[in-house]
């Protein structure tokens, strides 16, 4: 089903951005947008709701490109531009693990185990 709505120029901006910075296409960050407000947390477990905002992250093409960067970095052969958007990377990445922190430790309570358990059983650093 697909529904049409018309957002001033702006807010397209704005949601775009946001977006970006998680790694989603303005497509799909709406729809998680809409599906938070909509979906109550009593339809799906609780479990299930936990482990799906622990598990939001950035891409996998952001994550190959933050490597990429480390990389040359270590290298001593990072451009200005590369340093630049590695610093980017990095602040995004530690955005959104503080964002999915309060999960992680909820989720540990849910499970009654701590927080670096958990962690490790779902491979997190």
């Amino acid at each position: 089903m697909s529904i049409n709505i018309d957002l001033d120029p702006p807010m397209v901006r704005r949601l775009r951005e946001k977006a970006e910075q998680i790694g989603k296409t303005l497509d799909e960050y709406i729809l998680d947008l809409l599906q938070k407000e909509v979906v109550k947390e009593d339809e799906m477990s609780r479990e299930e709701f936990l482990l799906q905002q622990v598990n939001l992250g950035i891409s996998s093409e952001k994550w190959e490109r933050y490597y990429t960067l480390i990389e040359s970095r270590d290298k001593e052969s990072l451009s200005e531009a590369e340093h630049e958007e590695l610093l980017q990377l990095s602040d995004e990445i530690e955005r959104r693990n503080a964002e999915r922190l309060p999960y992680i430790f909820e989720l540990a309570r849910y499970k009654s185990i701590s927080p670096e358990q958990l962690m490790a059983d779902l491979g997190l650093q």
